[in-house]
């Protein structure tokens, strides 16, 4: 059974959020006014592609399709932007051709900046394919690409034309991307929803047992349409208010992000995009005051990493200074007058935004 959502900004989508994507070509067809380009990177399994494929062929839907040479961080550059774009000319794409993001975070918000830009805009809709991207990126029209290690620095606020979630895609995905992606569905409870934050830490079995035997129960598939419906209903929320971020109320959706930036920057490429969400709650749940004894057992549980340091044990990698992470929060983009704006807790569920001298958060990273 399939569920909708409605994102009510300037240009109204809704997302959809299904059990089986052996009719997204049905789905999506009112979408496309004329014809479609499909675009995905290589760490999408070729039979999740094909079955899409054969969806479209179905729907008579016409197509064409490109595959990024490209992967994760890798694919948001300034010449892939460029290649592609190139490409989508020699191919004779047009102002009511429809591109298609296949993929997690990185290719939605690719694909989606080349939308925004190629002939001044044209359709594109979002198929996450990580657990990540289906409950964070996909959502809220952030899409950007990157310069150097900082991130998302070019970008824009496009509204996708429909979301199309298929939560059986993540039978195939690597645990890594599930743990990952876990950390973003975590912070929808620690900043709005206090009640779907005991739901998480009273269903985490059902969570590591589809982890590690990856069976599509009942129970588990309530659970996966539970935590993604939720989390899409949050965001959906949260992004009606403030579209385009200049209300300061989608900040609270940056919810240990800035020192998250700070250590994607440093390790761009070797450390996930959610392990490092996750690393960057327990800073900012910390630099709260709020305890976080229960919350590290509930990360040991789910398997995320809650430090730093442990990730650069792991990885052999060398720690970072006080001075690095620093010098990298004073740049992220929500910062105004040289102040280092956080997101931070009054309690779980009840997030605010405040902003931080750099010497107090200096202080506060040299003691953890």
């Amino acid at each position: 059974m399939n569920t909708t959502l409605d994102v009510n900004v300037s240009n109204f989508y809704q997302i959809t959020i299904a059990q089986n994507s052996s009719n997204i070509g049905g789905a999506l067809k009112k979408f496309i006014k004329t014809n479609a380009v499909i675009i995905h990177d290589s760490n999408i399994p070729s039979q999740n592609i094909e079955q899409i494929e054969q969806s479209f062929v179905q729907n008579g839907i016409e197509f064409s399709k490109i595959k990024l040479g490209k992967a994760g961080e890798g694919v948001k550059t300034f010449e892939h932007f460029r290649e592609i774009s190139e490409k989508l000319i020699e191919m004779n794409v047009d102002r009511k051709t429809t591109l298609i993001a296949i993929g997690g975070g990185t290719v939605g918000d690719f694909v989606g900046f080349v939308a925004s830009t190629f002939m001044r805009g044209i359709p594109f809709i979002q198929v996450p394919t990580t657990l990540l991207s289906m409950v964070d990126s996909s959502v809220g029209g952030k899409v950007a690409i990157n310069i150097g290690h900082y991130k998302n620095c070019i970008g824009a606020f496009y509204q996708p034309k429909h979301v199309f979630i298929d939560v059986s895609l993540l039978k195939t995905l690597p645990v890594i991307e599930l743990v990952s992606g876990y950390a973003e569905v975590l912070k929808y409870g620690f900043i709005a929803d206090a009640q779907f934050y005991e739901y998480l830490l009273q269903n985490a079995g059902i969570f590591t047992a589809f982890l590690e035997n990856r069976n599509f129960t009942d129970e588990t598939l309530a659970y996966l349409m539970q935590i993604i419906g939720k989390s899409c209903e949050i965001k959906a929320s949260i992004v009606s208010q403030d579209e385009t971020e200049t209300k300061g109320i989608r900040d609270v959706l940056n919810f240990g992000h800035t020192f998250e930036h700070a250590f994607e920057g440093i390790f761009m490429g070797k450390l996930p995009h959610g392990i490092s969400v996750g690393i960057g709650m327990i800073c900012a749940l910390k630099y709260s005051k709020i305890s976080v004894e229960e919350i590290l057992k509930h990360y040991d549980e789910i398997g995320l990493l809650f430090d730093i340091k442990q990730f650069c044990e792991q990885n052999s990698e060398k720690i970072p200074n006080v001075e690095e992470i620093l010098s990298l929060m004073l740049k992220d983009k929500k910062n105004e007058m040289g102040s280092i704006k956080l997101i931070l807790l009054e309690e779980i569920g009840k997030a605010f935004v405040r902003e931080e001298k750099a010497e107090d958060i200096s202080a506060f990273l040299s003691q953890i």
